[in-house]
């Protein structure tokens, strides 16, 4: 596996598109063996999930791009330098560029290298984080996955959480939360405390998803408040940001960061992104500007300013998808016609969820 500065990362890349070429065959199977194909040739590992397979994880191919379909973004209608790189080269010759939906979202999953988990420690800071920098964090996200049902902030969908959050001064309240993170004995506890709710079965709809930090999981937590990404910076800017970030957590004193001078403020925070960016390696990918984040559909990243100091699966529920559909295959479109007589100058669009995973 490769590594990104001192962390493993994969991103969920959910996106709609036509094909390039529409045959005969309107199966999204087709489709999916195509971009797996065209990304081998590039010398690239990829797979498809095949006909007749239930939408399920599949950690055995976290190690290479994996193409599946995905429930979230509803059926297909009727209508008009590195492996990031390759995939979108791989892309652009099997499908058209992806339209600007807001179904669709990024999801970006960091582990630590080598060691790919967590300790308890890390995590403790990395929630810490998480509730410390929420509402900067939710100034970068496009309007439309701020309040979104699949990424809702940890501390509003989180019980404890927001029952912590909702008392005193804010400054208090982190203090509280920190008091309380110091307590968790584990890192079953501390998932429960960062997103817990009253609907289990959508525990993981949160901005930041503890669930694959868990003893047994994959080891990542998971950032899924990113946009439909459409292009390689794009994927490149959303991918680092969530690296710099964890780092950024992990980097600094949590003892003390409550109650920190303008720190509040989001010219400091993305500064701090910014150099912990820079001692990642992944500066050059994110933009000078903030705003930048959650307003532009592709962003080309690398200035000069003096940030010189440096600190040291997709939106799916399984009962939004019917088994017994004909588009339950990967990249197979369906717009909710039994019939097989369309023509091939006729275009169909294809839902798809593509991960991958260094």
């Amino acid at each position: 596996m490769a590594d990104w500065g001192s962390y493993f990362f994969g991103v969920e890349i959910e996106a709609i598109a036509l094909p390039v070429k529409v045959g005969h065959n309107k199966q999204r199977e087709a489709y999916f063996n195509r971009l797996v194909a065209k990304l081998q040739s590039y010398g690239v590992s990829a797979v498809a999930e095949q006909h007749g397979q239930r939408y399920s994880k599949h950690p055995e191919h976290y190690d290479k791009w994996w193409i599946t379909r995905d429930g979230s973004l509803g059926e297909p209608e009727n209508s008009r330098g590195n492996d990031i790189d390759m995939f979108w080269s791989a892309w652009g010759e099997v499908f058209e560029e992806p339209e600007d939906s807001t179904l669709c979202g990024c999801h970006v999953h960091v582990s630590p290298s080598p060691q790919q988990e967590f300790s308890l420690s890390q995590l403790r800071r990395i929630a810490f984080g998480v509730v410390r920098y929420e509402p900067l964090v939710a100034e970068l996200l496009p309007a439309h996955r701020n309040d979104n049902k699949y990424c809702r902030l940890n501390t509003e969908k989180s019980y404890e959480l927001n029952r912590i959050m909702s008392h005193t001064s804010r400054g208090m309240d982190l203090i509280a939360v920190k008091h309380r993170l110091d307590q968790v004995a584990d890192k079953y506890q501390l998932r429960n405390l960062m997103q817990q709710s009253y609907e289990p079965k959508k525990d993981r709809y949160v901005l930041w998803n503890f669930d694959n930090a868990r003893p047994g999981k994959s080891g990542s937590v998971e950032f899924r408040g990113g946009p439909g990404i459409r292009d390689s910076e794009q994927t490149k800017t959303w991918v680092s940001f969530v690296v710099a970030f964890i780092h950024l957590c992990l980097s600094q004193d949590v003892e003390l960061y409550p109650l920190e001078p303008d720190s509040s403020t989001m010219a400091n925070f993305w500064r701090r992104i910014r150099q912990a960016g820079k001692a990642t390696g992944v500066k050059d990918n994110l933009p000078s500007d903030w705003t930048a984040m959650a307003v532009s559909s592709s962003c080309y990243y690398s200035d000069d300013s003096d940030d010189d100091s440096v600190v040291g699966k997709s939106d799916f529920e399984e009962s939004d998808f019917d088994d017994s559909s004909d588009s339950e295959f990967d990249i197979s479109s369906d717009t909710g016609s039994d019939s097989d007589d369309y023509e091939s100058e006729d275009e169909y669009e294809y839902s798809e969820s593509v991960y991958y995973y260094y």
